[in-house]
Order: structure tokens, then sequence, then C-alpha cells
């Protein structure tokens, strides 16, 4: 399965360690989980394995070795069960890649800011902490404090999206910065903290089973 996720918006990458700071980029990296958030929620609105999974009342358990319904075709959990399994901090979470379905997930990250091209790996040799809350965000948050002031989910992040349960399901990357020439929608002038964010998502069975062919 292959897909794209975009972002445009302020993108904090300020290094410095202030309990201020790190409050303010965790407020901006749940803001942009919830960019992903609300693109995921279409993604299983028109992806039909997604939509079936979605859809699906519960079904009764499976004996170990039994399909159930199009086993090659769709998932096993329904997403009310899935949201019940990952809630947590008030949330009812929904990744689309876990270590249960056996995904690994590769991306391709497009970082476009106004300052110049290049800064990849900093002086340090550390890669660029821009892409470091890109990669964050796409994860659902692993403590109640990165979620920032966001503490209570609105109507239309129950269930909330995410793409993995956590990045260690990230198998391989790619970064690319490039230069930012037009302003965000709704402004006259670039600022130092804009961004435009590209994630092209790859997802595919790590051993491939009836749970997971439909990521094949």
């Amino acid at each position: 399965m292959e897909f794209r996720l975009t972002y445009e918006g302020p993108l904090l990458s300020n290094s410095e360690r202030s309990a201020a700071v790190r409050r303010t980029r965790a407020d901006n990296k749940q803001e942009i989980r919830q960019a992903f958030h609300r693109q995921l929620k279409r993604l299983w609105q028109v992806t039909p394995m997604l939509k079936r999974a979605a859809e699906r009342p519960p079904a009764t358990p499976v004996r170990p070795g039994e399909a159930r319904g199009v086993a090659w075709a769709q998932l096993r959990d329904t997403l009310g069960e899935t949201a019940e399994k990952y809630a947590m901090f008030g949330y009812r979470f929904v990744p689309l890649a876990t270590h249960e379905l056996d995904l690994s997930c590769s991306v391709d990250v497009l970082l476009m800011r106004p300052e110049s091209l290049g800064g990849v790996i900093q002086k340090s040799g550390d890669i660029d902490n821009g892409f470091k809350v890109v990669f964050d965000a796409l994860s659902k948050p692993r403590t109640a404090a990165q979620l920032g002031r966001y503490i209570t989910p609105s109507d239309a992040e129950d269930p909330f999206f995410c793409l993995l349960e956590d990045d260690k399901l990230i198998t391989q990357a790619s970064v690319q910065t490039d230069l930012m020439l037009e302003p965000l929608k709704g402004t006259e002038a670039l600022s130092s903290t804009d961004a435009r964010v590209i994630v092209k998502v790859r997802l595919v069975p790590s051993n491939l089973s009836v749970q997971n062919a439909g990521f094949a």
C-alpha cells in the first residue's frame, strides 16, 4: 500500500531544551498529527480493505488457522476494536500499521522551508530536528505530555487516526530539503518557521499472512 501525507504550517524545530519550548513543540507536534489524522481518516473511508473493517460489526472469535470473511482482503479487527485496543490518554487511537499486523513502513520525506537548501545533517552530526518532529507526528504519542495542550479530542477526533503504533515500524527512511517559494495560505509573507511537508508512505508485510495480505 502506497499513499502520501502532507502538512502545511509552522514546524518548530528549535533544539532548545527549556520547559516552555518543549510545551510549544508538543503543541506543534500534535497539530501535525491532527493534519495527518484528517487525511488518514479519509484513507479509511476510500480504501476498500479499510472501509470494510470500519463498517464491519464485531465478529465472533476466530480459531487459530481459520480465516474470517474475505481473509485476503480485510483486517482482522474492526475499526472500533482497534480504537479500544489502543485507547490511552483520553484518546482512542487507530494506528494503520501495528506490530500485531507485522507490517514494515518506509517513508520518503520532503521538507520545504524558506531558508537556504541543505542542512539535513546538523553540525552535531544529528539529523535536522524538523524531520524528527515529523517522524514523531507519524506515530501515536508515547506519553500524555506529547499531546501538548490538546488533552481532549474533538468529536471529529474520536477515533484518532495515525499512521504508526510507534516509530520502530519504520524500517527505511529518506529525507530531502527544498526551498519553499510561496507563503502559507492566508498569509502574505514567509516566516522562518513555515514549512510544507510531503511524506510518501509505503506499507508492506514483513511476513505475509492472512491478516496483512491486503497490504501486499
